[in-house]
Formats: structure tokens, C-alpha cells, sequence
């Protein structure tokens, strides 16, 4: 029977949601289409990258001694790195109208990409809720893992996109400087 503190730490844990990724999936914030897709794919690629990190601690817990409470705060800040890319990525795709079909076609995979992580998320949560002491579960390390795969494949995509629209800019000018010249 867990304690009166670790019930108030793991009802935290159960009541979460994880709205933004539902967001981007409906492409809510339409507001958002006059934003620059330029800074919105920046800032999308600095959240992903924290992510990434954030995951990867968390999976590494599997090889440590540690407690569910670690466990839980670190499942916490993966909920609130997904929120903050799910946000981001919803005005991304509020944008999208304005995006070419390279980016258009980012956008789509980073929000499939997202979903899956976001679920994977729940059933870590769902884990901790109902078996908080059983931490080496393989089924556990596996949702831990796959989490580890979906943020790199996220924070690659992104940065993958960023870096493609930087080099098309430098190129485009370039080719302006050359048509001045001749």
C-alpha cells in the first residue's frame, strides 16, 4: 500500500493530459498562421532537443537503483516537453498554409512522431500508477525506449528542417549577390 505522500505524487501523475499533442493533431490555433516559420521551426528544434534529453535520462533510470518518485518527476518533465512541442507544432501546422511541401511534409511526421510518444507517455504514467515498484519490467523499458527512438526521431526531423531552410536562404542569397554581379 503506498503511503499518503507517494498517493498525492501519483494522482499528480494520473490526472495528466497530454493536450497539446491532441492540439497539433487538430490544428487548433489558427492564429498562429501569420507567425514566422522560420522562429516557430527554431524553437520547435531547441524543445525537441530537450526532449530528446529528457527521455534519454529516464530510459537510463532502468540501469540505476532508483525510486518511482524519480521516475515520476522525470515523467513530469517529459510531460511538459511534450506539451511545450505539441504547442509549438500546432501553431507550426496553423502556419502550414504558408510552409513549402518539404516542411508541410516535416510537419506530418513530427506530429504522427508526437502522438506516439504522447501515448507511450500515458502508459509510462499508467505503469507508475498501478505498479510503482516494478521498475524493471520489461514492458516498462520497452515504452522507456520507444520514447528514447520517437524524441530523436523528432529532434532529427526538426533539425533536419532547420538546417535545409537555412542552407535554401544562404543559397537563395548567394544567387542574388551572383545575379547583381552579372
Amino acid at each position: 500500500m503506498l503511503n499518503l505522500e507517494a498517493r498525492k505524487q501519483m494522482k499528480i501523475v494520473s490526472g495528466f493530459l497530454l493536450v497539446a499533442a491532441s492540439i497539433a493533431a487538430s490544428g487548433m490555433w489558427s492564429s498562429a498562421a501569420a507567425a514566422d516559420l522560420g522562429q516557430l521551426s527554431q524553437s520547435a528544434k531547441v524543445q525537441a532537443a530537450q526532449l530528446r534529453r529528457d527521455t534519454v535520462d529516464m530510459e537510463s533510470f532502468t540501469r540505476s537503483n532508483l525510486e518511482w518518485r524519480s521516475h515520476t518527476a522525470q515523467v513530469e518533465k517529459i510531460k511538459s516537453d511534450v506539451n511545450k512541442v505539441g504547442a509549438t507544432v500546432s501553431q507550426l501546422q496553423a502556419a502550414r498554409g504558408d510552409a513549402g511541401k518539404r516542411d508541410q511534409d516535416t510537419i506530418d511526421r513530427v506530429v504522427g512522431l508526437l502522438q506516439e510518444l504522447a501515448s507511450n507517455t500515458t502508459a509510462i504514467i499508467d505503469h507508475l500508477n498501478q505498479t510503482p515498484g516494478h521498475l524493471k519490467n520489461p514492458t516498462y523499458e520497452g515504452y522507456l525506449k520507444a520514447n528514447v527512438g520517437l524524441a530523436t526521431a523528432i529532434s532529427q526531423e526538426v533539425s533536419d528542417a532547420v538546417a535545409y531552410d537555412s542552407a535554401a536562404k544562404t543559397l537563395e542569397k548567394l544567387q542574388d549577390q551572383v545575379g547583381k554581379l552579372g
